[in-house]
């Protein structure tokens, strides 16, 4: 839906640019405006009003074909070509033309200048050149590369071929890997997306999955758990442990560190108290198997955390499972919960850990999540907080 004149008035403040938001006061270089398109459609979409000055003052705009100049930058000086809609608003101060560029499904995108192709994103009201790794994460965010395929240099075939993969290989495939020559391991291997290439390094998939220690070769593919003697962290940490290994011994160990925080309730079953956990366990373990298998992996050295807050006066408490990065492909929260299929982020991953058991509702994890623990009367909620996608589960009273 295009802007309508209130809103246009309402973001035309003097703190009215953001990162969604730029203003210029009247027509500009080619190649400045197709900075401006390139880093709104690398971060997260956004309106250019031409016409508002810095100061958000509406100052109104009158150049003559406008809006074509606009297309045709947009088709020929950005690569992928980009379809801003182009809209004008009159006011008493005079003509606002607002380019509401989307967030780009095909990012990266570049501007074309000097025959040299370069990358901006922005920051705030800042628009900056994208560095090595956030050009690297655009191209994954696009679908067409996908971390968990990406190589970890300094590693090999020695790091993967663990008793582990063995017994994986064995009872998936029912043949032995060390029955083959070495060539024909590694060429295995690399046709499962375990190793890059026959003769390359092990790929990210493989380490995490495999490896004896991951977080030698990666940083940050652990699970922190954490707990604090309130509903916020300002109230005091308890406890912390700091969990590694292989991501199905991952998921395991930090369902067992919760379950063994987390106090027992007691309920009555044909006259008898029988002991009931706070949150069941089918349901913590689908939340970390899906912090585990969807994660943004680009994000290096950054932990899923599991916070465990206890209550405290007439706060509740809950258990948090923080995964980093947004929801993959652009998926919006009430997609998730109504479950909505979405291509995984991490496509190795996540076919190994379905074949190892950890992943059995494609697709509807979180719809499972939230329906669980709707039925105990205590709906669990699915965040979305700066870089981090949050599943929080409300503890009992």
């Amino acid at each position: 839906m295009p802007l309508t004149h209130a809103e246009v008035r309402a973001l035309a403040r003097p703190d009215g640019e953001s990162t969604t938001v730029e203003f210029k006061s009247g027509k500009i270089e080619t190649h400045a405006l197709a900075k401006s398109l390139v880093a709104l459609a690398n971060t997260e979409g956004g309106q250019i009003l031409f016409g508002v000055d810095p100061r958000g003052r509406i100052v109104g705009m009158t150049e003559p074909g406008f809006e074509d100049w606009v297309a045709q930058i947009s088709r020929d000086k950005v690569d992928p070509p980009l379809l801003p809609r182009i809209q004008s608003y009159g006011f008493p101060e005079g003509r606002v033309v607002a380019i509401e560029v989307p967030a780009g499904p095909d990012k990266p995108y570049a501007r074309i200048h000097d025959n040299r192709r370069s990358y901006f994103i922005r920051v705030g009201s800042i628009i900056r050149e994208a560095s090595a790794e956030e050009l690297q994460r655009l191209f994954l965010a696009s679908g067409r590369f996908h971390a968990d395929e990406l190589p970890i240099h300094g590693t090999g075939l020695k790091d993967v071929a663990t008793p582990s993969l063995r017994s994986f290989l064995k009872k998936l495939y029912r043949r032995e890997l060390a029955s083959l020559e070495a060539s024909e391991q590694r060429s295995w291997l690399a046709n499962l997306g375990f190793l890059h290439s026959p003769d390359g390094p092990a790929t990210v998939a493989g380490v995490l999955l495999f490896a004896a220690n991951p977080d030698e070769h990666l940083s940050g593919c652990t699970i922190t758990v954490a707990r604090f003697a309130g509903p916020d962290v300002a109230s005091g940490l308890v406890d912390r442990m700091d969990l590694s290994g292989p991501l199905p011994l991952l998921v395991d160990d930090s369902l067992r560190a919760v379950q063994t925080a987390l106090r027992g309730r007691m309920f009555r079953s044909r006259g008898r108290l029988a002991p009931q956990k706070e949150i069941p366990a089918t349901l913590l373990r689908e939340a970390l198997v899906n912090a585990a298998v969807h994660r943004d992996y680009s994000l290096t050295g950054r932990p899923v955390r599991l916070l465990i807050f206890d209550k405290k006066g007439p706060s509740a408490g809950q258990v948090q499972v923080r995964s980093p990065g947004r929801p993959p492909n652009r998926l919006r929260i009430e997609e998730m919960v109504a479950g909505l299929h979405s291509v995984p982020r991490n496509p190795r991953i996540f076919t190994n850990m379905a074949h190892m058991g950890y992943v059995q509702n494609l697709g509807m994890g979180v719809r499972s999540i939230v329906a669980g623990t709707t039925r105990l009367g205590r709906p669990a909620r699915i965040l979305v907080e700066a870089d981090e996608t949050v599943v929080a589960f409300p503890r009992s009273n």
